[in-house]
């Protein structure tokens, strides 16, 4: 995707947070980073993000039900997601793709694959809006 694509990535794990963003500002996309799932899909569909990045674990937050939300709503069901999870059980794989994830990547993050991934998953999608360059918002 030519400019970089706007990705909205939810963890709540800093490090985590810090280390995608690093990663995919790098490669030229912007980055909204929310530590607060509940935050992070209120603002989701007002942000115009190519894609999400979404850890299944938070603590307070069922992965799934989240995933099935993101996938029925009329804004944001197009939006390709990707789950970034510790798990590594094929039952969880095998969920998250039958309800719509685009890609499952496991932790610890590996920064080559994440790249790989995601230009694989971007490679496929139309922009919401082109970005004006890499940028990051961080909500903790």
């Amino acid at each position: 995707m030519s400019g970089g694509a706007k990705v909205l990535v939810i963890d709540n794990d800093p490090a985590v947070l810090e280390l995608v963003s690093k990663v995919l500002i790098a490669e030229g996309h912007s980055v909204s980073a929310f530590g607060d799932c509940e935050v992070a899909l209120f603002m989701a569909s007002s942000l115009g993000v190519n894609l999400i990045i979404f850890d299944v674990q938070m603590s307070g937050f069922e992965g799934l039900s989240v995933l099935k939300y993101l996938k029925a709503n009329p804004k944001m069901g197009a939006v390709p997601v990707m789950i970034l999870t510790g798990r590594k059980d094929p039952e969880g794989v095998q969920a998250v793709m039958k309800l719509g994830a685009s890609d499952y990547l496991t932790k610890p993050l590996d920064p080559a694959k994440l790249v790989a991934r995601v230009s694989k998953i971007l490679s496929g999608s139309a922009p919401a809006t082109q970005p004006q360059g890499p940028r990051a918002i961080v909500w903790r």
